[in-house]
């Protein structure tokens, strides 16, 4: 279950349902993305009801799945997570990346070797 907590909530208020979970024995990760910020755990449908009502004021949106892999769903986030680190390269758009590197550094100068070769490439 992924609860996504209202904009502009107290923090208090959070600490109080973070608490309020590890009392009834839910695990859960915090997750802030974008500005907003989740709370990430596969509590079963009861519990979510009694604490949903508990915490109303708090709660903006839940989603549940049946899988682990919560925030790699794209019922979760449709849209593509674009990184630009610069220089043209772009991650997540249309375009294909290729990353490589070496498993084990040995030395300053095999990294930079390696680089100056790439980069001529």
């Amino acid at each position: 279950m992924i609860i996504q907590i209202k904009k502009g909530s107290a923090e208090n208020q959070l600490i109080e349902f973070e608490k309020e979970l590890k009392n009834n024995e839910i695990e859960f990760k915090k997750v802030v993305l974008l500005d907003k910020t989740y709370l990430i755990t596969s509590a079963n449908v009861n519990v979510k009801e009694q604490l949903l009502k508990k915490f109303n004021n708090l709660v903006q949106d839940v989603k549940e799945f049946k899988t682990e892999y919560q925030l790699c769903l794209r019922e979760f986030k449709k849209e593509n997570t674009v990184v630009d680190i610069g220089n043209g390269i772009i991650f997540g758009a249309n375009k294909t990346v290729i990353m490589a590197g070496p498993c084990a550094i040995e030395s300053e100068k095999q990294v930079m070797t390696t680089a100056e070769y790439l980069k001529k490439k």
